[in-house]
């Protein structure tokens, strides 16, 4: 009998920029696009989806604390750090290689 469970594998991908590491699922489940249909704004919506798939990070304070990752802080990263999560994930690179070869095709096929 097939098993339903999370078979996500974690990557871990050090933010250029910040030099924080963050450990995060490499592809989608149905809860995590329910999040960002829900939210009307789109960078919200990124910002929540990266959350929802984030399951840590070593970023801290000034005091050497952890930092929990919420949408206000994941929105502190600089635009590379985001960009690097975003390329850094196969599910990422796989929509876009798809988007690409769609692209690509003869208004005929």
């Amino acid at each position: 009998m097939p098993i339903l469970k999370d078979n996500r594998k974690i990557k871990k991908i050090i933010l250029p920029k910040s030099g924080i590491t963050v450990e995060i699922k490499d592809g989608l489940l149905a809860a995590d696009m329910e999040a960002v249909y829900c939210e009307e704004n789109r960078i919200r919506a990124t910002y929540l989806m990266i959350k929802n798939l984030m399951v840590g990070w070593d970023a801290e304070d000034e005091k050497g604390n952890r930092i929990e990752i919420t949408v206000d802080n994941l929105r502190m990263l600089d635009i590379e750090d985001l960009e690097k999560i975003q390329t850094g994930l196969d599910v990422v690179q796989d929509f876009l290689a798809k988007a690409a070869r769609k692209g690509t095709s003869s208004p005929t096929s």
